[in-house]
């Protein structure tokens, strides 16, 4: 591919691994971009310009690749069984836990930093 993401040095491997991935989008925002900007829609004679056209697709196919390829994941039951009955109302009591241990957290940093102080 031309533009500026072609010496990505990731993008060798993407088009070789055999596990599925999920490309960086930017890699393909800039091939399509730098396209763009450097290919005319038409060339002299107001041909259309098929050698952009094939750069597109080129890239609009290697998407497509990734999009298709199929994910070997196995199913954990309890972890299922968990997304299936979480209640959003849990989502608070998340955030008040995390406060509570960040409070008991601050409060024994400052006992320990009164300790060092009256030690020193």
């Amino acid at each position: 591919s031309s533009g500026i993401n072609a010496e990505w040095p990731l993008r060798p491997g993407l088009k070789t691994s055999n596990n599925p991935t999920v490309p960086f989008l930017q890699i393909y925002i800039g091939e399509f971009l730098t396209m763009n900007e450097v290919n005319p829609d038409y060339l002299k004679k107001g041909l259309i310009n098929l050698q952009k056209r094939r750069l597109i697709y080129r890239e609009l196919e290697e998407m497509r690749y990734f999009q298709n390829r199929k994910y070997n994941l196995t199913e954990i039951p309890d972890l299922i069984s968990f997304f299936l009955n979480y209640e959003t109302g849990q989502v608070d009591d998340f955030y008040l836990r995390s406060e509570i241990l960040k409070r008991s957290e601050r409060e024994k940093s400052k006992k320990s930093h009164r300790r060092r102080m009256t030690y020193s």
